[in-house]
């Protein structure tokens, strides 16, 4: 005769609490990054390594306790710039966000494809793999990266080896221009 369990074992207890701490943790550090991309916007827009005496934003961003590459200040000044100051988004509803999720969505916000209350929600609540494939950037129907099939035919002349497309030498001397 099988035992019947009362209830979660010892095991299911400590993972389901390890994993509200994990999500505690992962929320905190979402506040964590917004308040750090606050605080370089701002010293950003005072020049705050130069008032410090640093010789180069790269100086102040290579100090041991910071260790920031540069690519990384200025994607949270971008962010904190066109969702905060230019596009007026309340910092406590960035603060519900993960901020490499936005990053996702933000190159849409600032080309105008997609308005920042909309993408914010998207980068809330949809899995990064949805949101690289509802965000990726736009190109023409059917494009993708590599596409021989739509690369114009190309000859090499015989006489001078220059690259010249057939179909081109046909279409100008149907219309009498000369290619």
């Amino acid at each position: 005769m099988a035992v019947q369990r009362k209830g979660p074992s010892r095991e299911e207890r400590r993972a389901a609490k390890l994993e509200q701490t994990i999500v505690r943790a992962a929320r905190a550090a979402d506040t964590a990054a917004w308040a750090l991309a606050e605080s370089l916007y701002e010293f950003h827009e005072l020049g705050g390594w130069s008032i410090l005496g640093y010789t180069s934003l790269a100086e102040f961003l290579a100090q041991p306790d910071l260790g920031m590459s540069r690519a990384q200040f200025f994607r949270h000044v971008q962010m904190w710039r066109y969702l905060v100051v230019e596009s007026e988004v309340a910092p406590a509803r960035l603060a519900q966000c993960d901020p490499s999720k936005v990053a996702t969505v933000l190159p849409s916000i600032i080309r105008g494809d997609s308005k920042p209350e909309e993408a914010l929600a998207d980068a809330q609540s949809l899995a990064r793999s949805d949101l690289r494939e509802k965000y990726k950037k736009p190109g023409k129907p059917g494009e993708t990266k590599l596409e021989a099939t739509l690369e114009p035919k190309r000859e090499r002349c015989p006489t001078c080896g220059q690259w010249w497309n057939p179909e081109e030498q046909k279409n100008a001397s149907v219309q009498g221009v000369r290619a």
